[in-house]
């Protein structure tokens, strides 16, 4: 899979998740607390606010320790600062895209995915997903609140499907590796769904953020879900379904 992280890191730094905001205000030996984090956090990304602190006089002493501790880590846009653990790129091999497909092959849903980014709250969500032909992604939007969605193929080959709230086919874009057409934009809000039609299929997907888990999607009510008596049929459906097609009677 993916390169591994620097080991050695702290028990500290193993457990906060992805991040940690830290609000800089007046208090005594704040630069000591900073620059301590700073050095046992290792790979988390920290961030300052200065738009919410900047009225503390102790904003600016915090500032300087976080530039003086990791002055090669720190990015600053407009009004905020943020300080980065892990520089490093993410290099995405061939290995990766085998070794996923792997897993999904191995899944009982046909289906794996490995995120690139590093929080849900992420306002941009990148991911590699594997799929095999036979899995079954049940028809659905992005609707609350709206979000478009990007995918690539980078191995194998796949449809994506859109609808109308009935059901009915109103698109149907078949993407491969190899070309001619590499990949998708799913408008925002819209039904949709993906079918493999190659073993080893490996998507690049890019959407919008922070990810909701339950508010993220809503499913096609005509549409059954997965696991269902009817779902084998849907999915032999959409494998074949073109444009205007209409749901079956079977589901």
């Amino acid at each position: 899979m993916m390169a591994g992280k620097p080991s050695g890191r702290s028990p500290l730094g193993e457990a906060i998740s992805a991040r940690l905001l830290i609000t800089c205000r007046d208090r005594p030996g704040m630069e000591t607390v900073v620059s301590g984090l700073l050095n046992r956090m290792g790979d988390t990304i920290l961030a300052l606010d200065q738009h919410s602190n900047a009225g503390y006089p102790g904003y600016s002493a915090g500032r300087a320790a976080f530039r003086r501790a990791r002055h090669d880590r720190i990015v600053t846009w407009g009004n905020r600062t943020v300080a980065l653990g892990d520089n490093r790129m993410k290099p995405i091999d061939s290995a990766d895209l085998e070794d996923l497909s792997a897993q999904a092959e191995a899944s009982h849903r046909l289906r794996a995915n490995h995120n690139l980014h590093d929080a849900f709250t992420e306002p941009v969500q990148r991911m590699l997903n594997a799929f095999e032909p036979g899995t079954c992604v049940r028809p659905h939007r992005h609707a609350g609140p709206p979000r478009w969605e990007l995918l690539l193929a980078l191995t194998g080959s796949a449809a994506g499907l859109t609808f109308d709230r009935a059901g009915t086919v109103t698109e149907r874009c078949e993407i491969t590796a190899g070309g001619p057409l590499y990949g998708v934009e799913i408008p925002a809000a819209t039904w949709h769904t993906l079918v493999a039609l190659a073993p080893g299929t490996v998507l690049f997907e890019l959407k919008e953020g922070p990810y909701q888990p339950l508010t993220d999607k809503a499913v096609a009510p005509w549409a059954p879900a997965e696991g269902e008596e009817a779902a084998p049929a849907m999915r032999q459906w959409l494998e074949n379904a073109q444009m205007e097609d209409r749901p079956g009677p079977s589901f």
